[in-house]
């Protein structure tokens, strides 16, 4: 199954994960797969001495998978790799070996294999694997999540999507809905989805705090020291505010505070 969505950080790996899981426990041997990473979409990080995607490091420690970061996600389009590109010395056909050969070898372990698409349409059309293309060649049905803010340019997107994916096209799901648009999406925008034959088989609500950090989180990434509220490292941080005020200056934001981050 090839997940994509039409607009960055739509929630495409969260979605795998969560298929993944339910997958799993339903008893079936799941894989995941990558094959086009690019930088900007996701942070990428190095282990010695390749650049992995994070997104495929995470997928592949919470499955438990054996294959490495690498294989799961094969060609990571970073500056160096889009150099050569550009030079005419690697050309997309070079890259689809390398992407299905990876991919039949991950099949032939799993009853199913998710595949974590773009995160746009165009992502990867500069070197043949952009989304229609992938979906074709591997011949994979698509399914398309995407933040949805209750405007046209959500319902252009998803019907530019079947225009161009046809029947391979399974359906949508709807993600980060506010509460405020929840209405119209469920009176408006899944009728008429559902009035072109794109069925839409979630509505989830934006949750603030999926979007959290702990306290103990930051901690760790600023390898910072506590003074005080050791006890306190699980509570969440929902926003963070930065500024040099005075101590009235800031009263405003305070009376305002939840779950606040004040540097």
């Amino acid at each position: 199954l090839y997940i994509m969505s039409m607009v960055a950080f739509s929630g495409k790996t969260a979605l795998c994960l969560g298929l993944g899981l339910h997958l799993r426990a339903a008893g079936l041997a799941v894989g995941y797969f990558k094959p086009l990473s690019i930088p900007g979409h996701q942070t990428e990080i190095r282990e010695t001495p390749d650049l992995i995607d994070e997104d495929a490091a995470f997928v592949r420690r919470v499955f438990g998978l054996t294959r490495t970061a690498n294989e799961i996600a094969p060609v990571v389009m970073d500056d160096a790799l889009f150099k050569t590109v550009l030079e005419g010395r690697v050309n997309g056909e070079a890259l689809w070996e390398q992407i299905e050969e990876s991919y039949q070898s991950i099949c032939h372990e799993r009853d199913v294999v998710l595949v974590e698409g773009g995160a746009t349409m165009r992502d990867g059309m500069s070197v043949g694997l952009d989304t229609v293309r992938t979906a074709t060649r591997l011949d994979m049905p698509v399914l398309v999540i995407t933040r949805c803010h209750a405007s046209s340019l959500v319902v252009d997107d998803i019907v530019n999507a079947k225009a161009q994916l046809g029947e391979r096209l399974l359906g949508v799901v709807l993600n980060n809905v506010s509460e405020q648009g929840m209405e119209r999406v469920y009176n408006d925008i899944v009728p008429y989805f559902e009035g072109l034959d794109i069925p839409v088989y979630g509505v989830l609500p934006h949750q603030p705090a999926l979007e959290a950090i702990s306290i103990g989180q930051i901690v760790e990434l600023l390898k910072a020291d506590v003074l005080v509220g050791e006890n306190m490292m699980g509570r969440l941080v929902d926003s963070i505010v930065v500024g040099a005020m005075s101590v009235e200056g800031a009263l405003p934001s305070l009376h305002d505070t939840k779950n606040k981050l004040f540097i």
